[in-house]
């Protein structure tokens, strides 16, 4: 296959869309060719008269014949299949033709008559597993034919392959005529023999009188834990789901379960006048064996060098009994800030930013800890997060939260190069912002290869994929986020949303009770719960989760909105009249979203009123507009003729977001 040494260039001038990408090889073609070249020539013109008949029955693009194997790509992996299936069947017939077949879905690019991306690779490692007779595919196909009947499918187990970041499970089309390669004696492209471990760094504990040295304990966690973030073949579990455990009392069998790890590392910190001593011990998961510890005894001159040292010693040694790494060396372990206080109020400020609700602490806590420290970058990254939330889920203005996160990431990339959070939020506001779709998902494959552990990238860039009506991508991504940070409530809630706005239907009463149980408020929780049982057109059920919220709140934002829009159309339209009119009142002395107005007026029947809200939302680049399209409730208002022509000037591919509605 040609490949092309600018994707950059690629990646910009070529059409982005998800597709089924199949790979095809005619197995022992060289042998053959050796043996009988007229025999070969038959056995490829076979091949290939079948191919270019079938990939047009099945509606797919072929992209290229390549010596003795193909290319190809369909709209679905439903169409991918039945060709592969017939494509196998056809070539059964003398000549017969000995084909390996590998299908995989995802992201490409088109350029030039040729395409690119990572799922181009991952559908060639899957086809290099082969034998002749079968049909191998990735678990995303599976995923995409778990609705359709006509497909029955044999796990192969899972399997690491080379330039694959991701264990892959893979299975074959089972139907007669075709083969099932025996599991055992499988060959193909992987990595070499690796097993992946995993851990759980947990916050050290404070064994001083003096609470200062919270921030030590808790800096000398964070800074292991970045470290250890940055090895291939270990996985770390994310930040916010291991803080969680703080002062935790539960079994190390119990955490470990939580986390989905298979180590957990925990150690306390004891201030002795001038010195300091730090503790730290590796225990196995499963019966809290302690595999290693080590004493660290320091005199306190430089108190973030001492951090800074231990942390670098502990990876060291983790290394060695983890992965079996000693030569390499240590990455080098940067402090966030040498300001004790500022590192307390980022990491405050983090734990607001996780729980989502209140954005408005979350800001003055980086805030402040910029001002304590003007050159910490990490806050400076975290205040452009915040600044986003705010446009998303309250009600910031766009000309200024967009304005002010540009401004914060220009420095936050100034003080820390280039790294995976400034990448993130850049691509994020490309989406919002600059509604270049297309740089935005580019900018999250850079974050991605800058960090492959990142949650936040993975999370974020789900939301995107579901904007833009590619279902499992966003559900995929959500998946991965939740992998790598499993208690993160952010990432608890964002898929259970995901899941909502896909149709996917799962036990919505036990999620319910699992968010109630990381101390999300009932309010939020019930308003999410009820947008859920609405969208299925369970209006009863809705109505008791809106009944439990108790008193309407007195504002209008993201999680508020449905009670209201609920009341104009199935409950009490005097209350919905009535809080339209006092925002109305209000909306002088505080920025409320057009977008929000427009919505209610709508289902108020106001459709004047409706038309102006829709008009300004698209004049000052209201993101709601994006998000809130793909909210099912909501789906009369974003069929309007106005609404619909708000959307066009905001460049969102709005027959593609709605061409399912």
């Amino acid at each position: 296959m040609r490949q092309d040494p600018d994707l950059n260039k690629v990646s910009k001038t070529g059409e982005r869309r998800l597709a089924a990408v199949v790979f095809v090889d005619i197995a022992g073609y060289t042998s053959l060719m050796q043996a009988n070249e007229n025999d070969a020539l038959l056995v490829i013109q076979h091949f290939r008269d079948s191919t270019e008949q079938l990939v047009s029955k099945h509606r797919g693009q072929l992209i290229q014949f390549y010596g003795d194997g193909a290319l190809l790509i369909f709209d679905s992996a439903v169409s991918a299949m039945r060709y592969a299936s017939e494509l196998q069947h056809d070539v059964q017939a003398a000549p017969k033709v000995p084909l390996r077949i590998g299908i995989h879905q995802g992201d490409v690019i088109l350029a030039d008559g040729n395409i690119f991306g990572n799922t181009v690779n991952v559908a060639a490692r899957v086809e290099s597993m082969g034998v002749p007779g079968a049909v191998l595919f990735s678990d995303k196909v599976r995923t995409d034919l778990s609705n359709q009947t006509g497909f029955e499918a044999a796990s192969l187990g899972h399997f690491e392959f080379k330039n694959v970041a991701d264990p892959l499970e893979v299975f074959a089309l089972v139907e007669e005529g075709l083969v099932v390669p025996a599991i055992d004696g499988l060959k193909g492209k992987f990595k070499e023999e690796q097993t992946i471990k995993s851990i759980g760094v947990l916050p050290f504990v404070n064994r001083s009188s003096d609470p200062e040295q919270d921030y030590f304990a808790e800096g000398v966690a964070e800074e292991i834990m970045t470290g250890l973030g940055s090895m291939d073949l270990l996985k770390v579990a994310g930040r916010a789901s291991s803080f969680m455990f703080k002062d935790s009392k539960e079994p190390v069998h119990i955490i470990a379960t939580k986390l989905q790890v298979d180590h957990l590392l925990c150690g306390s910190v004891r201030k002795m006048g001038q010195r300091v001593r730090v503790t730290a011990e590796l225990l196995n998961a499963a019966d809290g064996f302690q595999m290693w510890t080590e004493r660290y005894d320091k005199q306190i001159d430089d108190i973030f060098q001492i951090q800074d040292e231990i942390a670098a010693q502990v990876i060291q040694a983790l290394k060695v009994l983890l992965i079996n790494r000693g030569s390499e060396e240590t990455p080098l372990i940067t402090p966030k800030t040498t300001n004790m206080e500022a590192f307390d109020l980022y990491l405050k400020g983090k734990s607001f930013l996780d729980r989502r609700f209140n954005t408005s602490k979350a800001l003055e806590c980086f805030r402040q800890a910029i001002e304590l420290d003007p050159d910490f970058g990490d806050a400076y990254n975290s205040l452009a997060y915040a600044h986003i939330y705010d446009l998303l889920i309250a009600n910031a203005h766009p000309n200024t939260g967009y304005a002010n996160a540009q401004r914060l990431l220009e420095i936050a990339s100034d003080r820390l190069g280039p790294n995976v959070e400034s990448t993130t939020i850049r691509a994020w506001l490309d989406f919002y912002c600059h509604h270049d779709y297309a740089a935005s998902f580019e900018g999250f494959d850079r974050a991605i290869l800058l960090d492959p552990m990142h949650s936040d990238t993975y999370r974020i860039k789900a939301y995107m994929h579901l904007l833009m009506d590619e279902r499992e991508e966003a559900l995929a991504n959500g998946r991965r986020a939740l992998e790598l940070d499993p208690l993160s409530t952010n990432n608890k809630l964002s898929y259970w949303e995901m899941q909502c706005k896909a149709g996917v239907d799962f036990d919505a009463r036990a999620t319910y009770d699992d968010l109630r149980s990381l101390g999300i408020a009932e309010g939020i929780t019930n308003e999410i719960l009820g947008q859920y049982y609405w969208d299925r057109g369970l209006i009863d059920e809705a109505g008791q989760c809106y009944e439990r919220i108790g008193e309407y709140p007195q504002i209008l934002n993201l999680n508020t909105l449905s009670q209201y829009v609920f009341q104009a159309k199935h409950g009490d339209r005097r209350i919905a009249e009535g809080r339209y009119r006092g925002l109305v009142s209000l909306k002088d002395g505080a920025y409320l979203k057009p977008s929000y107005l427009a919505i209610l007026s709508y289902y108020l029947g106001d459709l004047e009123k409706a038309a102006r809200h829709v008009a300004q939302a698209a004049t000052e680049n209201d993101p709601m507009m994006i998000q809130l399209h793909k909210l099912a409730i909501y789906s009369q208002f974003f069929s309007w003729p106005p609404t619909i022509q708000a959307l066009k000037a905001l460049g969102l591919p709005w027959q593609r977001a709605h061409m399912n509605r």
